[in-house]
């Protein structure tokens, strides 16, 4: 059935009823809907219509990237302002388990309360699993067999396509079937394979996008994938190669960039020859005026094996981002003396985020806070959890901020024998003009509650060792 001119010129005079409806049909009525005339077709290219295809995701597969570049070639890629690249890591062995033991393991979660049991596959299950195993394995080895060359030419011809792109960011995921894509890189069996193919998808989706000249205001490297980062030997082989192009001046019109440097999937002798890659490529994207750096240390060792201190050094004297705005640093080992000199190269920064940071050398934060607000005179906002320094926890519970306050910001605090233990703050306007001065910690351990476990949770799902 097809629509005559005069029905729908009839539908379009009623402009807002005509956007109300399309407002709410699904992608699939929509793509149904454009099928029943070339003038419907037209009509269709709505705001809502376009906002399903302004984010698209690859997994770098020749499949994906080929669908990919088709919708680049077609006018409805003008539409796509953000792009996914995800380093898929094809996992069988839980379907192996499963045809194997004709078992599925069920999770069940009440509250803080998680169980498991398993019961018997059905035929019917055992044949789907049969079928997704298959498919795991012909993309396993699609990836296998493509070089990454061939990947960066086609990832380049779909960035040129695009041309001007607000967001490109870099994430990871392992893949156990056709919809399984819900499951965090953390509880991966293999992390040292997974971060393998972490490095592979950073290298093609660097050297595409510099090759492609394709304009991009944010690129964000593993921000939201959770205890996973770029090895410092892999940062640095990238930036041999950046400094080496002419064309990595198209670098510098990123105004917003994320990285999650890994640390631990390899020797410390191999690290160590690294450990000013970051800063290295910070100079490559100068003109930055958002920055979230964050640190993941995949496995637990002493502090004088432990390079954070070391690479957060090397940034803090190499960069000067004089352009940086807000600031977002996590997971990271410092001196005082380092993160007033990222400050002192950063003077107009208006936004300053401290999460899970420690403090080296014996300084006090009760010292290092009023000397960078003051060093930063246009800090409008200040924001500090998980503190750590030579007396281990800091409590920031702010003196002078009402109990009521504190007490209804339940997120932020852990109760404990001696009071609330708070980890989390926010400091806005007239309090950075104030005295900053904390109550000590109170003592005692915490005690069970949902906040506590909360914050136990998430520290250990974002910066907690892999086990071998």
């Amino acid at each position: 059935m097809t629509l005559s001119d005069d029905r729908l010129s009839a539908l379009h005079r009623f402009g807002p009823v005509w956007d109300t409806v399309l407002d709410n049909l699904d992608l699939p009525s929509l793509k149904t809907l454009r099928l029943t005339s070339k003038r419907m077709a037209e009509a269709c290219i709505h705001h809502r219509f376009q906002g399903f295809i302004e984010h698209q995701t690859t997994d770098l597969g020749t499949k994906s990237l080929k669908s990919l570049a088709a919708l680049a070639a077609h006018p409805l890629g003008r539409g796509v302002k953000h792009v996914t690249v995800l380093a898929a890591v094809y996992d069988t062995t839980s379907v192996e388990r499963i045809l194997e033991t004709k078992k599925i393991q069920q999770h069940q979660s009440n509250g803080i309360i998680h169980s498991r049991a398993s019961r018997s596959a059905t035929e019917e299950e055992l044949s789907q699993f049969r079928s997704e195993l298959e498919w795991v394995q012909e993309n396993k080895r699609d990836q296998e067999e493509t070089s990454e060359d061939t990947i960066a030419d086609l990832l380049v011809g779909i960035l040129q396509a695009f041309g001007v792109l607000n967001r490109v960011e870099l994430e990871a995921t392992p893949i156990c079937g056709r919809d399984d894509e819900s499951q965090s890189v953390a509880h991966f069996r293999d992390w040292r394979a997974a971060w393998e193919h972490a490095a592979r998808a950073y290298r093609i989706a660097m050297k595409a996008l510099v090759r492609s000249k394709a304009t991009v205001e944010k690129l964000t490297i593993y921000r939201d994938t959770l205890r996973f980062g770029v090895s410092p030997r892999h940062i640095a082989s990238q930036v041999q190669w950046l400094h080496a192009q002419a064309d990595a001046g198209d670098l510098k019109g990123i105004k917003e960039f994320a990285l999650c440097i890994g640390i631990g999937s390899m020797s410390a002798d191999e690290e160590n020859q690294h450990l000013a890659a970051a800063a290295e490529l910070l100079k490559v994207i100068p003109n930055l005026e958002t920055l979230d750096l964050q640190f993941y240390v995949a496995k637990s060792g002493s502090e004088a094996q432990d390079p954070r201190s070391v690479i957060f050094q090397n940034i803090a004297s190499a960069t000067h981002l004089l352009s940086l705005k807000r600031c977002r640093l996590r997971g990271a080992q410092t001196s005082r003396e380092s993160l007033m000199q990222l400050m002192t190269n950063s003077p107009n920064m208006t936004s300053l985020d401290l999460d899970d940071v420690v403090l080296l050398g014996g300084a006090e934060w009760s010292e290092v806070l009023p000397a960078l607000v003051k060093g930063l005179p246009s800090l409008g906002q200040l924001r500090l959890s998980n503190l750590w320094g030579p007396r281990g926890f800091m409590n920031v519970d702010l003196v002078g901020r009402s109990r009521a306050l504190v007490e209804n910001k339940t997120a932020w605090v852990v109760p404990c024998l001696g009071g609330l233990r708070v980890h989390t703050i926010l400091l806005e306007g007239d309090e950075l003009k104030q005295d900053i001065k904390f109550r000590p910690r109170p003592g005692g351990r915490p005690l069970g509650s949902p906040q506590a476990h909360n914050w136990m949770l998430r520290r250990e799902m974002e910066y907690a060792p892999y086990w071998d």
